[in-house]
């Protein structure tokens, strides 16, 4: 179970290319500039600041831990390592420098107190948290966010009817407190009180939209009580918010794979990672945004009464498929006057191994007919990434009228075509047209 200690702060994605090349820039400028003032504080921060937008985190805290082998009291070195230590996984550490913060500092300054006794706790220092913790809760008796900490800190210590009471002294005093309710769903959990658990992390998903803490647990609470797809549900808006934690992939994945009752050993050789599912038992959209936050790569085929249906993705983005209905990618660009039906039948005279696209298809390789068209200036990019877009919102939309078949999801090499379509995109422009059709038809 992911506990809410020090996950509220938990990194996102913040840069954009752009935004990383100018890092990168700055972080070669700011090295320059360290060679010849290597014991300059200020730019070690600026170097460490650098480093930490790149993702480079250990390179960040070497730049702050340079700076307190000569100032071990400056306290934005103290403060800013103490939070990478503990992203890091170093809390013994974090530890450390929470403690020169908090000496160096008015000793009843709650921030510091709390994040301490957070590191304490992660590190298995429950009684030292506690007594950090109670002594604080003593001076700020209405501190809701302190006396959370205190109940989150006596659970991990399994002093699990203290903890219920605090927690719950705690929303008293504030409702809207995420932290405590994540504390009390934590609590509710360890008694299996999995319904009245449920209820809290949904608050907690509610209060604390952007952390991952709230969809996880109240996917783990809604597991025990059997709700899969609900579960599934959370646990896919949790990876959407950590994409790269294996807790909650480890969670996840079960809800989403189906392994084969016998498979063939050529399958087994060919498609060893392939999940299968049935659509009746899971919605086609999380089945992708699952592909999505794993940044797989290969093919997604769905097979149903009406046919069978093909989504290939290239690190987690969509990048084109086929379907029944769907018209063929060339005859759609001819319609529309993208190119002519002369160069169609030239590009297919001279290359037959393009002929695949007469039946819609659009493989990721370079023979592709968009990859041609695209190396070839034969058609502007943004042009044909409209029409691809739109094929795949098309056979997306198809796949999920559809209410019984199975999928299954083959891994395959990527090639890096250049048209890649984020799957939230997707579900947003899918949301759009039907809030429209829904208002039509209210209208009429």
């Amino acid at each position: 179970m992911m506990t809410q200690t020090g996950r509220f702060s938990a990194r996102r994605e913040r840069d954009s290319v752009l935004d990383m090349d100018r890092h990168l820039v700055a972080l070669d400028e700011l090295v320059v500039e360290i060679g010849n003032r290597p014991r300059d504080a200020y730019l070690r921060l600026l170097a460490s600041d650098a480093c930490e937008r790149l993702g480079a985190l250990p390179e960040a805290a070497d730049h702050l831990s340079t700076i307190l082998m000569t100032e071990p009291q400056h306290l934005e070195a103290n403060r800013r390592l103490a939070r990478l230590l503990c992203e890091i996984g170093d809390t013994s550490g974090a530890v450390r420098c929470w403690r020169r913060v908090l000496a160096s500092t008015a000793e009843e300054e709650t921030d510091t107190s709390s994040l301490l006794a957070v590191a304490l706790c992660t590190n298995g220092e429950h009684d030292a948290a506690i007594e950090l913790l109670t002594k604080l809760t003593r001076r700020r008796p209405s501190d809701a966010g302190a006396l959370a900490h205190l109940g989150v800190a006596l659970l991990a210590a399994r002093r699990d009817e203290e903890a219920l009471a605090t927690l719950t002294h705690a929303l008293e005093l504030d409702p809207e407190s995420a932290r405590a309710h994540c504390g009390l769903g934590l609590a509710y959990y360890e008694q299996q009180r999995w319904r009245e658990a449920a209820a809290e992390f949904r608050a907690t998903e509610r209060l604390a939209p952007g952390s991952a803490v709230g969809p996880f647990n109240l996917g783990l609470a809604l597991e025990r009580l059997g709700e899969h797809d609900d579960a599934r549900r959370a646990l896919v808006r949790a990876a959407a918010l950590e994409p790269h934690d294996e807790e909650i992939q480890a969670a996840l994945e079960p809800l989403l794979v189906r392994p084969s009752i016998a498979p063939s050993a050529e399958s087994t050789r060919v498609s060893a990672a392939a999940i299968r599912g049935e659509l009746s038992s899971f919605d086609l959209l999380d089945v992708l945004e699952f592909l999505r936050v794993q940044e797989k790569t290969g093919c997604l085929v769905v097979s149903a009464p009406p046919g069978v249906a093909m989504l290939r993705l290239e690190q987690g983005m969509l990048i084109g498929g086929s379907a029944p209905r769907l018209k063929r990618l060339g005859e759609v660009l001819v319609r529309r006057g993208l190119i002519t039906r002369e160069q169609l039948e030239r590009l297919h005279a001279r290359e037959n191994q393009l002929a695949a696209f007469s039946q819609g298809r659009l493989e990721p390789d370079a023979t592709s007919l968009a990859a041609v068209l695209l190396r070839e200036r034969m058609i502007d990019e943004g042009r044909l990434s409209d029409v691809l877009f739109r094929m795949t919102l098309h056979i997306i939309s198809q796949i999920k009228q559809w209410r019984e078949g199975v999928f299954a999801f083959h891994p395959s090499p990527g090639t890096s075509f250049p048209l890649r379509f984020n799957v939230q995109r997707i579900v947003l422009e899918l949301s759009r047209i039907e809030d429209e059709t829904q208002q039509r038809t209210e209208n009429t």
